[in-house]
């Protein structure tokens, strides 16, 4: 009897002749055992266990052409993952019922271990129950042991690896975890006369030596990085040649003294006692900078203006203006009130805009041309006489004028 067909009955007998009946039951025989054997075409290209998975992510569903007839013992299966897994998965082969699939250590999947369109192998362990991936899993390495991967296709693409030992520097490591460690098992650490070689190829001082590092006492492991790094006595002969002297660096709040800033720019602000905020310029200095606000409060300061009446024997209003020491007075039409020769204004000029001494300026008057005008200490004015067309003073002889003088 064969796996495929049976032909225990039926069997014709030797040296009898074969009915044709007979012949057609061991022919059909036949030809029911082929048809449970995998196609020619499957067999010529190896996809007899092979499907394209047509379930979901974590839960993989398979329909084999050469359907099995149930769950064996090795038995393999090849599947195109339609969708990545999450984490742990299961798959069903030909509606046999739904099996775990596992790493080939034993342990549960992890998400990525079967991305999406990759073809993975699984096989059934019908001791555990569960379908196990073949050749470690194809996605990222998870936490099974280095002893169940093979050690020659592993990649570490990142995370934390723990619990190896230090690969000694005979096995070519350095036999240490620290920066330290090592260049002291590499044989990197400064020697005596290497650590002299940092300076002036004498013995190195403390000073020399903190210098040579970050501005305190100097560590071994300092020296060593500096001889590390292929340093010869040239190079340290310029960290010597600046030992003791502050270097600028871009964060740190330092004093620079006696140094010349070629095109610097300043942004947001200055400060400091070379940057007076004073409004009334009291310090009067060469050397120090005014703010833009002070200096703007001192020039408003120096523009006053102010009116008053002229008096004495004129009627109307005088104004006056100071910007800085010069004052300027302005008015327009002044009448009189008498006849009086000369026509004069009572000593109303504020004492902030008298000159020290009588003063005596020009004025240009609408009708009457150029004439004089004194201005005394005491605030008083005086109108030059002025006779028009034979009479003394016309009511608007004084009008319109502007004179200005200079205070202390």
């Amino acid at each position: 009897m064969s796996d495929y067909f049976d032909y225990s009955t039926g069997r014709l007998t030797a040296g009898t002749t074969a009915r044709s009946g007979q012949v057609n039951t061991i022919l059909d025989a036949i030809d029911t055992g082929l048809d449970k054997l995998p196609s020619e075409t499957s067999l010529k290209r190896g996809t007899t266990n092979y499907a394209e998975d047509t379930g979901a992510a974590n839960a993989y569903v398979v329909s084999l052409t050469y359907a099995p007839t149930s769950y064996t013992d090795g038995m393999e299966v090849i599947f195109k993952a339609s969708a990545v897994n999450t984490g742990a998965s299961t798959i069903n082969v030909n509606s046999l019922g739904v099996k775990t699939i596992r790493r080939g250590d034993g342990s549960a999947l992890a998400a990525g271990d079967i991305p999406a369109n990759k073809i993975v192998t699984v096989r059934y362990n019908s001791t555990s129950d569960y379908f196990e991936i073949q050749g470690g899993v194809t996605g990222v390495a998870g936490t099974g042991t280095m002893a169940s991967q093979n050690a020659s296709a592993v990649a570490i693409t990142g995370g934390a690896i723990t619990g190896i030992t230090d690969l000694a520097v005979a096995d070519g490591g350095t036999g240490s975890s620290t920066a330290a460690g090592a260049l002291t098992n590499l044989g990197l650490t400064a020697s005596a006369a290497e650590v002299n070689a940092t300076c002036d190829g004498n013995t190195a001082t403390a000073a020399e030596i903190t210098s040579v590092c970050d501005g305190n006492t100097a560590t071994a492991a300092e020296l060593s990085q500096l001889h590390s790094q292929g340093a010869v006595a040239a190079d340290f002969a310029k960290l010597h040649a600046v030992a003791g002297t502050a270097i600028v660096d871009t964060t740190s709040a330092q004093t620079l003294s006696s140094k010349t800033l070629t095109s610097p720019v300043l942004n947001t602000g200055v400060s400091g006692t070379a940057v007076l905020d004073e409004d009334t310029m009291a310090s009067n200095s060469a050397t120090q900078l005014a703010t833009q606000q002070s200096i703007k409060a001192y020039v408003d300061s120096q523009r006053e203006n102010t009116s008053f009446s002229a008096g004495g024997d004129l009627t109307g209003t005088v104004k006056i203006a100071r910007a800085g020491k010069i004052v300027t007075m302005s008015w327009g039409v002044l009448t009189h009130s008498s006849s009086s020769n000369p026509s004069s204004g009572a000593g109303v000029i504020p004492a902030a805009y008298r000159p020290a001494a009588e003063m005596v300026n020009m004025y240009t008057m609408a009708n009457t041309g150029t004439r004089k005008i004194s201005v005394s200490s005491a605030g008083t004015f005086d109108f030059e006489y002025i006779d028009w067309a034979g009479s003394l003073f016309n009511a608007t002889d004084t009008q319109r004028g502007t004179i200005s003088w200079v205070i202390d």
